[in-house]
């Protein structure tokens, strides 16, 4: 199974379009066994793994997409990067984070997370998250993707982080084509 950025093209200096497809079948995602868990009293209802995010034209969906060589290095954009642990999933509510700028991570469960970072070039970290609502600051200092941040104490918790010394990333969230890689303070413009 391969992942093909399709239709990949250069419209000016400024802006960046195409569409990211799948090619093959991904295999089926799996439910999550919650019962038993501490997560069980507070997702509100039965999910599965999300693996792939494939739409019927094999649009795919939760891509990190940026330029890989060639932007000029530049400061972080405004807005701060946040993980929300929410409902047992971790959720990435802008997975792209400029090195050394601080990523917040946050627990908004009641019960106890986990968050471990694997990183291959950056400084592995590892602590948790006791209280709902608490906040964790974190940074990178290299360039390096993808990052994967996971929960040690729930399995299936897990999300990549891409760290990049640019402002041109962006999650692609939908399973349709994208335009404007240009980041504006970290916002999508789809």
């Amino acid at each position: 199974m391969a992942v093909l950025a399709a239709a990949l093209q250069t419209v000016s200096a400024a802006e960046i379009t195409g569409k990211i497809t799948l090619k093959g079948t991904p295999k089926p995602e799996t439910p999550i066994p919650l019962e038993g868990t501490t997560c069980g009293p507070v997702v509100p209802k039965a999910f599965t793994t999300r693996h792939y995010m494939v739409g019927a034209d094999k649009g795919l969906a939760n891509v990190f997409v940026y330029i890989k060589q060639g932007a000029a290095p530049a400061p972080a954009t405004a807005g701060e990067p946040l993980l929300d642990q929410l409902n047992c999933p971790i959720r990435a509510l802008r997975d792209g984070d400029g090195h050394r700028q601080k990523l917040k991570i946050r627990n908004s469960d009641p019960l106890l997370h986990n968050v471990h970072a694997t990183p291959r070039v950056n400084k592995e970290f590892n602590f948790a998250q006791v209280t709902k609502g608490q906040i964790n600051e974190k940074a990178f200092d290299k360039p390096e993707v993808l990052v994967r941040m996971k929960c040690d104490v729930h399995p299936w918790m897990f999300a990549y982080i891409g760290v990049v010394d640019h402002p041109y990333f962006r999650r692609h969230r939908q399973r349709r084509s994208f335009k404007n890689l240009e980041s504006a303070g970290g916002q999508i413009h789809d």
